[in-house]
């Protein structure tokens, strides 16, 4: 099953509307490696279903985040960024350049998971920024 086709199922399980702009939306996130603004996603969106209105794109982004489906973030930029969540969304944001690099690491979600069970914590997600400089902009920072 597609991301979206269980998006689609979450939303209808808890009573909402599939509009064909809702649709639109939804498709935009069937990536897992996107980190978008609210207008990346609403130009996306557009050229998916050409009617998306900025308001629709706004409410659903709101809404998918209460569901706990998508998680918003603000990286090094200070613009917040809307991305999946599946099990675990973990990234290296670099201070100087603004790069994000995501981890994906088995071995971190089964450490994160095996602390949360620990503490008799039932983790619904995890989601972790860690914030520094990246190889490039050290070797940079050398060199001047």
């Amino acid at each position: 099953m597609h991301y979206t086709e269980q998006m689609e199922d979450e939303l209808r399980e808890a009573g909402w509307k599939l509009t064909p702009s809702r649709r639109a939306v939804l498709s935009v996130f069937d990536r897992h490696d996107l980190h978008l603004r609210a207008d990346e996603v609403l130009a996306r969106a557009r050229k998916i279903h050409p009617a998306v209105g900025r308001a629709t794109v706004y409410r659903t982004l709101e809404l998918l985040t209460g569901m706990g489906i998508l998680h918003p973030m603000v990286l090094g930029d200070g613009k917040t960024r809307y991305a999946r969540i599946e099990d675990g969304h973990h990234h290296l944001v670099c201070s100087s350049c603004r790069q994000v690099v995501e981890m994906h690491d088995r071995r971190f979600n089964r450490l994160i998971r095996r602390l949360a069970h620990e503490q008799g914590f039932q983790m619904q997600s995890n989601v972790m920024e860690c914030i520094g400089t990246c190889r490039e902009c050290r070797e940079k920072e050398t060199k001047s």
